[in-house]
């Protein structure tokens, strides 16, 4: 039995291979059957209603007992809390904490052996360093930028350990290079327009690290959905005289047909050139498009794949896993008001279709958030889905539990 304890408050859900809940059924459901009584039986997969609206989540081992603990940031109600996963499958609930500050973003780790990580807050107009203190973060650090939404870690050579943060509805991105959370001081603050020169193409959005060029260096990557555009910030290197120069932002990829990009996931599809890029449409008519990787950094578009239902996703996260066979196989998680879609991509890249499966939402509620992660330490790959007012796991293997629940007519209710 798992319970999450919170506040002297118990909910008791399925979770870890185990079953309970006051909707389980005597008889096995069938196809026939509603598809939403399967919810309770089920054993591999798991909803857990949190009664507050998270907007974004973490995964970190939070008290260094060696089980992955899942960190929700409330950015409506500006408050963060951990549920910690405990011995005997329980996730316990800690207070919420406030040290985020007004409408946070996200939260990353930046020396979490030490209880030091990072978070964004765009009412607050700063980047803080926080430290967790085993039940709540205190602030430890505030660094005056404009209105940061998300933060990411940038490592560039010659940088140090800098911050890179995408601004809510601003055209541009801030990088404050050697910057330490324990002062909230950097060597310098570049700040990268995006729109130098034309309209307002306003709202990076969510950023994307990966080293699309086989450097060794990380390129910043970012989805523009009005301009339909996938925009890089590449290390700007050392001039002659050994200064850094500045850095700026470029088209990396463009095209009309594009409906509304807003997120990008990383694959190397073909397992040859390097990492491949994943942009969904964000609406209408929801195609999933492919940006092949000629290893140099250059990119040129693979055909379409159509979504279900013709939606777009809001959401996307890509990981490669072993297959019981000793191959890789690419794993791909798009979030639509259709349902959470699976697509199991093998060595043969596209050379060979991509199977998938999609589990439809019972109401048409989208997960906002995704992450792909070993979250029960099994070695299997684990799918954790954030919903406006809920957690969705489903543990691994993910195409074996896809298939299932896709046959018996699955349906997930996130009442």
């Amino acid at each position: 039995m798992i319970r999450v304890r919170q506040h002297n408050f118990i909910w008791t859900i399925a979770f870890l291979g185990l079953v309970t809940g006051c909707n389980e059924q005597n008889d096995t459901p069938t196809v026939d059957q509603n598809p939403s009584s399967l919810q309770s039986s089920l054993p591999f997969q798991h909803y857990l209603p949190l009664g507050y609206l998270a907007f974004d989540l973490l995964i970190q081992d939070m008290n260094q007992d060696q089980k992955k603990d899942i960190v929700l940031v409330d950015h409506g109600k500006n408050q963060s809390q951990v549920l910690f996963q405990k011995d005997d499958g329980q996730f316990l609930g800690s207070p919420f904490s406030n040290a985020l500050g007004f409408h946070p973003g996200n939260l990353i780790p930046w020396n979490p052996d030490e209880g030091l990580f990072v978070s964004g807050g765009e009412g607050t107009n700063s980047i803080r360093g926080l430290k967790w203190g085993g039940e709540v973060f205190d602030v430890v650090s505030a660094v005056s930028i404009r209105s940061p939404r998300f933060v990411e870690e940038l490592h560039w050579p010659g940088w140090g350990r800098s911050v890179v943060s995408s601004p809510y509805s601003l055209d541009q991105i801030d990088i404050l290079k050697g910057y330490d959370p324990l002062s909230g001081k950097g060597e310098s603050h570049e700040m990268v327009p995006l729109a130098k020169n034309r309209p307002s193409i306003r709202e990076p959005n969510r950023l994307t690290l990966a080293d699309i060029n086989n450097d060794g260096i990380e390129e910043v990557l970012m989805a523009l959905r009005i301009s339909k555009e996938i925009m890089v910030v590449r290390y700007p290197g050392s001039s002659l005289k050994k200064k850094i120069k500045k850095p700026v932002a470029e088209v990396l990829a463009t095209n009309e047909r594009w409906a509304m990009p807003n997120n990008i996931g990383v694959l190397d599809v073909d397992r040859k050139n390097g990492l491949d890029l994943l942009i969904p449409d964000e609406v209408m008519p929801g195609m999933l498009h492919i940006l092949m990787n000629d290893g140099q950094g250059a990119f040129k578009e693979a055909p379409d794949i159509a979504l279900p239902e013709q939606q777009g996703a809001i959401a996307i996260e890509a990981a490669v896993e072993e297959t019981p066979d000793h191959r890789s196989r690419g794993l791909v998680v798009l979030s639509s008001i259709a349902g959470l879609t699976l697509y199991e991509v093998t060595e043969a890249g596209l050379a060979a279709p991509w199977r998938s499966w999609t589990i439809p939402n019972q109401r048409g509620r989208a997960a906002h958030r995704i992450e792909i992660t070993d979250l029960d330490h099994d070695g299997e790959m684990d799918l954790v889905a954030l919903y406006p007012k809920g957690l969705w796991v489903v543990e691994g293997p993910l195409v074996d539990r896809f298939e299932e629940m896709a046959v018996k007519g699955f349906r997930l209710s996130t009442d």
